[in-house]
């Protein structure tokens, strides 16, 4: 058993894998910090009250929405992908156009129109930070061969690890590509939680504090062409957040029993 296979078991062993359903816990959690990474103001003690109890917070109005969106795409994305366990260009976008429901834009340019609630991919070039996606015409084809090659690679899984490196590589891919104006990490996070959550693996909450070496990551894994250095990235996250739980998880039994001793 290696590193990956013992913590997983551990992990399972103390009761904090969640299966057949949604764990609104893990919901809200990962909502708030992927909302957080791309610039939502809402607290973590806003997003619970704005998806537990339907209290909006006192902020922007596109904010509040940014989460009751981005919670709805997750419970969608989870369910249907879990039933499936296949991907398409029609999946991606009906996970975008949940993420941009209600915040999305419409824009008309002399290349063409395009509606960011409805998912609809880009007509134009987008560039954050200095850092140009593909040309629009050849988002397509690309992602139709992202598609075609996870769809290949979901066939031959045979290990975990293979499960995460399928389920980050998608995420590297499809952020790399970029085919939609906004969106595209939400609905790139959401989609590697899909895939684990269809593998009954924990979900991974990246959390906003890693944002910059979030983005450090992904540039310098485009920058050398090496799909190992987000993979590492990200795994090392992954097992730090699960052996966090599994240790919070541990004190916490250990405080019970001390208060039942007293009793």
């Amino acid at each position: 058993m290696n590193k990956l296979e013992k913590i997983l078991a551990d992990y399972e062993k103390e009761g904090l894998l969640f299966r057949g359903g949604i764990n609104e816990q893990e919901l809200i959690t990962f909502t708030f910090h992927s909302t957080s990474i791309e610039g939502s103001s809402l607290t973590y003690d806003e997003v619970y009250a704005l998806l537990n109890d339907k209290i909006a917070a006192n902020k922007s109005l596109e904010h509040n929405q940014m989460n009751i969106d981005h919670a709805d795409a997750y419970r969608y994305s989870l369910n249907q992908f879990k039933d499936d366990k296949g991907l398409d260009m029609d999946f991606i976008q009906s996970i975008n156009a949940r993420v941009m429901k209600n915040t999305g834009k419409l824009y008309n340019t002399v290349l063409g129109s395009w509606d960011e609630s409805k998912g609809e991919i880009r007509i134009g070039s987008v560039h954050v930070a200095g850092r140009y996606f593909p040309d629009y015409k050849k988002v397509p084809e690309l992602t139709g061969q992202m598609c075609n090659k996870f769809n290949e690679r979901i066939a031959q899984l045979k290990t975990k690890e293979d499960i995460l490196n399928l389920s980050f590589d998608l995420q590297y891919n499809l952020v790399s590509i970029h085919p939609f104006s906004d969106g595209n990490g939400r609905t790139a996070r959401i989609l590697t939680n899909a895939i684990l959550y269809a593998y009954d693996m924990p979900r991974m909450i990246l959390q906003a504090e890693k944002k910059s070496e979030y983005y450090r990551a992904l540039e310098a894994t485009r920058n050398k062409n090496e799909i190992v250095l987000f993979r590492d990235f990200m795994y090392k996250n992954y097992l730090a957040q699960i052996q966090e739980e599994i240790k919070a998880n541990r004190q916490a039994k250990r405080g019970r029993g001390m208060f039942m001793a007293f009793l």
